[in-house]
This record gives structure tokens, sequence and C-alpha cells, in this order.
């Protein structure tokens, strides 16, 4: 569907190949945040796998790929700093129980 639009256009829209990893890590972070008990531990435990599987395979992507400019690399970068400190951040909040489930 995307096969027409270069690796650049691709990273910078979050349709790369290894994208999809985040936002289910982001589906799951947010069913952690949001639920209680069980679920909770549950749900950061696959967040942080899919987090760590999307980190694994993108990083990597924007220290050395030659096809991606410049800007790209480094908002790819940037984004990856990002979502840990959100990450961190959700994870730290529920567990101080600032973050009340639903």
């Amino acid at each position: 569907m995307f096969d027409h639009l270069d690796d650049t256009t691709r990273e910078l829209l979050g349709i790369g190949r290894d994208d999809l990893w985040v936002y289910a890590a982001f589906a799951a972070l947010t069913i952690g945040a949001l639920a209680a008990g069980v679920v909770t531990s549950a749900a950061f435990a696959i967040a942080t796998a899919l987090f760590l599987r999307f980190l694994v395979r993108s990083t990597p992507r924007y220290w050395s790929n030659d096809v991606l400019t410049p800007v790209a690399r480094t908002i790819g970068l940037l984004g990856n700093v990002a979502f840990l400190v959100l990450f961190a951040g959700v994870v730290v909040l529920k567990v101080r129980g600032l973050v009340p489930p639903l």
C-alpha cells in the first residue's frame, strides 16, 4: 500500500516496518495505566517486551542507515528517547499511586 514511498517518508510518517511494535506497546501501557491489580502487572510486562523489541529493531537503523536522511535519523533517535521518558514516567506514576484505576 505504501510501497511507492521512500524509507525516509515512511519513517517520518510512523509507518516504517518496525513501527507497529511501538503502537502495540503504547496500547498495553495504556491498559496497564488504567487497570488495577494483576492486569496492570501483565500489561506493563507486555508493554515492556514490545517496547524493547521496538528499540532493538529501530535504534540501530537510525545510527547506521545511509538511506535515511540525517533529519529523519535525528527525529527517530529523539523519538526513541521521548518514548523511553514517557514509558518510564507512566510506570513511575502508576507505581507511586498517582494514576488511579478506572
